[in-house]
């Protein structure tokens, strides 16, 4: 996708290195259950975004 993305001049947003540990998970802070995002980690994605689009 990142490949995709630079050769088509699209932005990246990473914001998934602010959601998992060092073994690739989900951090506990950051979902209930193991899949969906908690009020806290949708506060942090909409942040990385606002700034890419405001």
């Amino acid at each position: 996708m990142i490949r995709v993305a630079q050769s088509s001049n699209i932005q990246i947003i990473d914001s998934w290195s602010e959601f998992i540990d060092d073994e690739g998970l989900l951090k506990k802070e950051m979902t209930t259950d193991g899949v969906h995002l908690t009020d806290k980690a949708y506060k942090i994605w909409s942040q990385k975004i606002q700034i890419h689009i405001l």
